[in-house]
């Protein structure tokens, strides 16, 4: 128990007690009062209200921990938002940012640009290395994209073996210099030596750049 040091004031609730019918305290609180400790003849040490306030904090982390959960269900679930093992966007995430960013770039007649990466070879890496290689090669190049690119672009993996960048106000020969400069990055960064042939295995991705005007036409 910590002693309350000199001209310290401890504010608590005092529990009061009133006899009943069969003769044991029932307790009462009183609010606002200033005190240290609750002293109840024959009652003992064991007189606190602090088995109360526990059972009162316990009974309010039940009803915080249902109300989350009840919010958590009817929030969209994170899982539908962000990719699991490259830790980008999803393709309905994509597909839907898409959608309302042509919508914004055709009315305001603003540039906005869209990259292609595939990945070379991922299947042959899969069925050569293992799937748990594969995977890796996804998680390193997620990380890779996601710090290269601003963060208001949008980046996600568009297929199994794919990732779509979405460059806002960004015109189409940017966007084709800033896929070059990616290609060469994963190229030089993320290659992998097999260590049952000490082979060097590279890593490289396709970019697919924009048209050179950049700008999105009305029909699309």
């Amino acid at each position: 128990m910590t002693v309350p040091s000199a001209g310290a004031t401890t504010v608590c609730c005092i529990f009061i007690a009133s006899s009943t019918t069969t003769g044991a305290p029932s307790w009462t609180s009183s609010p606002g009062l200033t005190s240290t400790r609750t002293t109840v003849p024959g009652i003992g040490a064991t007189s606190e209200p602090w088995p109360l306030a526990a059972q009162l904090v316990r009974r309010a982390s039940f009803d915080l921990l249902a109300g989350y959960t009840e919010r958590s269900q009817l929030e969209p679930s994170h899982t539908a938002i962000t990719d699991k093992l490259t830790t980008l966007y999803t393709r309905p995430m994509f597909d839907a940012v898409l959608a309302k960013e042509l919508e914004r770039a055709a009315r305001f007649n603003v540039p906005l640009s869209l990259i292609l990466f595939d990945v070379d070879r991922l299947s042959s890496i899969n069925k050569q290395h293992g799937y748990g290689v594969g995977d890796k090669v996804l998680e390193r190049l997620g990380i890779l994209m996601r710090q290269y690119f601003r963060q208001h672009d949008w980046v996600a993996r568009y297929a199994e073996d794919a990732i779509a960048v979405l460059l806002t106000r960004t015109e189409g020969e940017h966007a084709s210099e800033l896929a070059e400069r990616v290609r060469a990055t994963v190229e030089e960064r993320l290659g992998f030596t097999d260590h049952l042939s000490e082979r060097a295995v590279p890593v490289t991705v396709s970019p697919v750049p924009p048209p050179a005007t950049g700008t999105v036409p009305r029909n699309v």
